[in-house]
């Protein structure tokens, strides 16, 4: 069984049928016409199933173009993405696909990772992150999301063992069932700093050094400043900005036996 196109066409095929037992809308016609007649509840179902149809669209897409970095590598005989005139597999699969290059490149880095390898002697070997693969191809993950999950791995990885790393690879692909997409950094960063020997210090020394300030003089006679502040001054800026920016009601200690003045109560 081929579990995660398999799984593609159950879901594709799913979604059809969904759809094709809406009632019809009294003006539309087409998918607008079956949409607008919907309830909300059938809608996030839609789009729920919608969602579970992209993620394993992404697991093809990563095999696929795992398949196609592998055969576009430097020491092939006849590198692919070369031969079809392309610098990298990922500017192949990116034309080949209609996608933009760094989707392609995403699809590319993790579908060669979690290929399944061979040894020296070309005996069969799992993939480096056998767990994260199969939620990958069970369409429990997005692209977007193993790709988080694969550089936190691969960086945790340096330091610690290899049972740490598939404790960890466990706990994070369970995770990712729950966390969003645009909260899974914020975890894998968390992870990364309990894994760190130097701690979060370099990392803060290295946000300094990158720091800075210019001004663009623009021709209309505007000037743009473009700051890039480290965390500790963005605080800084951002407070006072906001102190001085954002409407707010001064406090005002009155004499009791003074009559209020409105003016003294009013928002600047």
């Amino acid at each position: 069984m081929n579990r995660s196109t398999d799984l593609l066409a159950e879901e594709a095929n799913a979604l059809a049928r969904q759809v094709a037992e809406l009632p019809w809308g009294e003006h539309e016609q087409g998918l607008d016409g079956l949409l607008a007649g919907a309830k909300d509840g059938t809608l996030l179902g839609l789009v729920e199933r919608a969602g579970s149809l992209a993620k394993l669209l992404d697991a093809v897409a990563c095999r696929i173009s795992g398949e196609i970095a592998a055969r576009s590598e430097r020491d092939a005989v006849d590198p692919l993405a070369k031969r079809m005139g392309e610098r990298t597999a990922a500017a192949l699969v990116a034309r080949s696909a209609g996608v933009g290059t760094s989707r392609a490149a995403d699809w590319c880095s993790i579908g060669r990772l979690l290929a399944a390898r061979s040894s020296l002697s070309g005996e069969p070997l799992p993939p480096a992150f056998p767990q994260l693969a199969e939620a990958l191809d069970s369409g429990l993950l997005s692209a977007d999301a193993a790709r988080v999950l694969v550089d936190t791995l691969q960086k945790v990885s340096v330091t610690a063992s290899h049972e740490q790393v598939e404790l960890l690879e466990a706990f994070l692909v369970e995770q990712a069932r729950y966390v969003s997409v645009a909260d899974l950094p914020v975890l894998c960063r968390r992870v990364r700093d309990q894994f760190d020997p130097d701690g979060i210090e370099p990392r803060e020394e290295e946000l300094r050094a990158r720091a800075g300030f210019s001004i663009v003089h623009r021709r209309d006679g505007l000037l743009r400043w473009v700051i890039d502040a480290h965390p500790e001054a963005a605080g800084f800026l951002t407070a006072a900005l906001d102190a001085n920016l954002a409407p707010s009601r001064r406090v005002a200690f009155l004499d009791p036996d003074e009559a209020a003045v409105d003016d003294a109560l009013a928002d600047t």
